[in-house]
C-alpha cells in the first residue's frame, strides 16, 4: 500500500521518518486487533472539531527515558478519562485484575456497572480486565478486544476501493463499510461524478460512524472537523486506551499537542493522527502517546508525561 504522494500521504509512528508507507495500518487490519472502549467523540487538538485507542505485547519505552513502577496496563473508562462521582475521590493505586466470573464485590450497596453483573448477594465480573471502584459502582474495564463500531464514533479510516454509489473505507481492523454519496460531502455529489476528485484510493479520512448493520458499516463526512488527512505521523495504539489518551476534558492530549507542537486526532478504532512543524515534534508526540498507553495504570501519569516532555524539550 503505498502512501508515497505530494498530499494525502501519511507516515507510520513505526516506520521511521523516511518510511512512507502504512503499513502498519495493513499489518493491524490483517491481525485483526483493537477494541472498543467506552470513550465518546475524541477530543481535537487544534479545538476546531470533534474528533474521537491491540493490547501491547511489550511494554513501549519510547526515548531513553522510562517510568518507575510496574504493573498490568489499564485505562480509565468513560467518556474521556474517568472521574470520581460528586464528593468522592478515587484512590491512586494499581487496580486489580480479574477474570470471568470472579466476585468483584458482596453486598446490596455495590451497583453492578460495565463488564460486571449481579448474582444474588454478589457482583461477578463478566469480562478480562482490570477492576474499578466509582463510589459504590464496581465496573470491570477491558484489557483488550476487537473494535466494535458504534453509532457516531470518530474514526480513521482508509479508501481502499471507489464504486458508483461511494468509497469504501476500512478501519483496519477487517472492518469495512461505504461512505455514500449522499454522505460524502457537505455539497451534493451527482451520480455520475468523477469520485477521486473527493477522495482517493489510499487516502485516509477522519470519518463518522452513521450507522452500523449486521455486517457492514456505513460512515458520512459530514459533521465539522470531519476530513482528508495531510500527510502526517501514524500511531497505532490499543482502542481500549483511547479514553486515557484523551484525558479528562482533553487535558492528556492538548498536554501532549501543546508541548510538542502538533496537531493529533485521535480515533476510537485505535489509530492517531500527529502533524507537526517537523519529524522531531511528530516523534516527540508519538513517544508521549505510546507511554500514555504503555503505563496508563500509573497513578499522577499526567505529571509524568509532563516530566518526560519537558526533559525531552531540555535535549533539543
Amino acid at each position: 500500500m503505498n502512501m508515497d504522494r505530494r498530499k494525502g500521504s501519511a507516515r507510520t509512528g513505526s516506520g521511521g521518518p523516511d518510511r512512507r508507507e502504512f503499513r502498519e495500518f495493513r499489518e493491524f487490519k490483517e491481525e485483526g486487533h483493537g477494541g472498543q472502549g467506552q470513550s465518546e467523540h475524541s477530543f481535537n487538538s487544534n479545538n476546531d472539531s470533534f474528533e474521537d485507542s491491540d493490547a501491547q505485547d511489550q511494554i513501549t519505552r519510547a526515548g531513553n527515558d522510562s517510568f518507575e513502577g510496574t504493573g498490568q496496563g489499564a485505562q480509565g473508562s468513560g467518556r474521556g478519562e474517568g472521574s470520581a462521582g460528586p464528593g468522592e475521590e478515587r484512590k491512586h493505586e494499581q487496580r486489580e485484575i480479574v477474570v470471568p466470573g470472579q466476585v468483584v464485590a458482596q453486598g446490596l450497596d455495590f451497583l453492578p456497572g460495565d463488564g460486571t453483573m449481579r448474582e444474588g448477594q454478589n457482583i461477578i465480573s463478566v469480562k478480562f480486565g482490570l477492576l474499578d471502584h466509582y463510589g459504590r459502582l464496581v465496573k470491570v474495564i477491558p484489557i483488550t478486544g476487537a473494535y466494535l463500531p458504534k453509532r457516531d464514533d470518530i474514526v480513521i479510516g482508509e479508501v481502499t476501493d471507489i464504486t458508483p454509489v461511494g468509497w469504501v473505507i476500512s478501519l483496519g481492523v477487517r472492518i469495512s463499510g461505504l461512505l455514500t454519496l449522499a454522505e460524502g460531502s457537505r455539497e451534493y455529489i451527482e451520480k455520475n461524478a468523477d469520485l477521486t476528485r473527493y477522495y482517493g484510493v489510499g487516502d485516509l479520512l477522519v470519518t463518522r460512524v452513521h450507522a452500523v448493520k449486521p455486517r457492514s458499516v456505513d460512515f458520512s463526512m459530514k459533521g465539522p472537523g470531519l476530513r482528508k488527512l495531510d500527510e502526517g505521523l501514524i500511531v497505532k495504539v490499543n482502542p481500549y486506551k483511547v479514553p486515557r489518551i484523551i484525558g479528562k476534558a482533553g487535558s492528556m492530549v492538548n498536554l501532549i499537542k501543546d508541548v510538542a507542537n502538533c496537531n493529533i486526532v485521535v480515533g476510537q478504532n485505535g489509530f492517531i493522527w500527529v502533524k507537526g512543524k517537523d519529524i522531531e515534534s511528530e516523534l516527540l508526540a508519538r513517544d508521549a502517546i505510546k507511554k500514555v498507553e504503555a503505563f496508563s495504570h500509573i497513578p499522577d501519569l499526567t505529571e509524568r508525561i509532563s516530566d518526560f516532555l519537558a526533559k525531552a524539550r531540555g535535549r533539543e
